[in-house]
């Protein structure tokens, strides 16, 4: 019987064969496996990108008026509510919680008026401050004088209010000529003039990014305590009956597009993503409009309805305006 040889193998010039003998054999790369999978991730997210800058383009310029009027919705509901049952309201307080009748129709009066004019100034955005100043009091005053501050629901609700007003008072800090300038133009020579007001100028351009920058800050993070203190729950409340994996999921994406929009990382996506959420479970829940006009729960759910939607309008303003230079978006850009 012949001695079997086995056949020599021909040399390849490549990683997986090599001539010399006393080499071991490579094994295929997994960094260019997974630089292939993160370039094609960025090559379709930003084919997507693209897409939604084009669909986004035509409402951009309009965004920031609707996001405004989304914002001030609450206000402009809970002003007419009050104004249509203004001797229920007042009958409540006085018998109920105990308040003088002189005490209660200015209470009621005031926050009529303050709503409705600070309302407008938002969407137009005239006399900021006043107007964020003058609905922030009405927040506080209708949840110390109704006693809800102890409200968890209400709390939580409100406070993602103030976040969206502060992001609407951030949108509109520019900075102007300051008076101190205007003045030294009188007293110094021009070319003195010229370097003051240039330092004058710059020092104001950042003391307002700065109050820009922080207010962005704060507004983000209050706006997200809807999200996990109500939003998140009453999800869970309306999928309790079926729940799915699918609504699991669902709560899931949320908490974390919370926590993406907080530490203001892809905060963008993570809002666009919390806007059509909220969209979605606040018709689903707060279905007021099916509810008969004398049923006990129509005007709770109206209240919630468009409470829910002001916060749509701080999400949209964070969406339009971005997280601000205190977040890991913000950071990457510098880098």
């Amino acid at each position: 019987m012949s001695n079997y040889l086995p056949v020599p193998l021909k040399e390849f010039d490549n990683s997986y064969h090599v001539a010399d003998p006393n080499n071991t054999r490579l094994e295929p790369s997994t960094d260019g496996i997974s630089s292939k999978i993160q370039s094609t991730i960025k090559k379709h997210s930003g084919t997507i990108e693209v897409i939604i800058e084009s669909i986004s383009k035509p409402i951009k310029p309009h965004l920031n008026k609707l996001a405004r009027f989304l914002l001030v919705s609450t206000f402009l509901e809970d002003a007419l509510r009050i104004s249509n049952q203004f001797y229920e309201q007042k009958d409540y307080l006085i018998d109920d919680q105990d308040y003088h009748d002189w005490f209660v129709i200015g209470f009621l009066g005031i926050n009529v008026f303050l709503m409705v004019l600070c309302s407008i100034l938002i969407v137009f955005k005239k006399w900021s401050l006043f107007s964020f100043l003058g609905l922030i009091g009405v927040i506080i005053s209708q949840g110390w004088v109704y006693d809800l501050i102890t409200d968890t629901t209400f709390v939580c609700l409100n406070l993602s209010i103030m976040g969206a007003l502060m992001l609407a008072l951030s949108d509109t800090l520019v900075p102007g000529p300051s008076s101190s300038s205007s003045n030294l133009t009188n007293r110094r020579p021009v070319g003195m003039i010229t370097g003051i007001m240039n330092d004058d100028q710059t020092l104001q351009e950042e003391l307002v990014k700065k109050r820009q920058t922080y207010l962005q800050l704060t507004g983000r993070i209050l706006l997200v305590v809807f999200f996990v203190g109500h939003a998140v729950m009453a999800y869970i409340e309306l999928s309790s009956e079926s729940f799915t994996i699918l609504n699991l999921i669902t709560v899931g994406f949320s908490v974390l597009a919370c926590l993406l929009v907080t530490i203001g990382f892809k905060a963008t996506w993570s809002a666009i993503f919390l806007v059509i959420v909220t969209s979605v479970v606040n018709v689903l829940s707060n279905d007021w409009w099916s509810k008969p006009k004398d049923h006990p729960e129509r005007d709770f759910r109206r209240f919630d309805f468009f409470q829910a939607l002001s916060v749509v309008g701080g999400m949209i303003l964070l969406i339009n305006q971005g997280p601000g230079r205190i977040s890991f978006d913000a950071k990457r850009k510098s880098i």
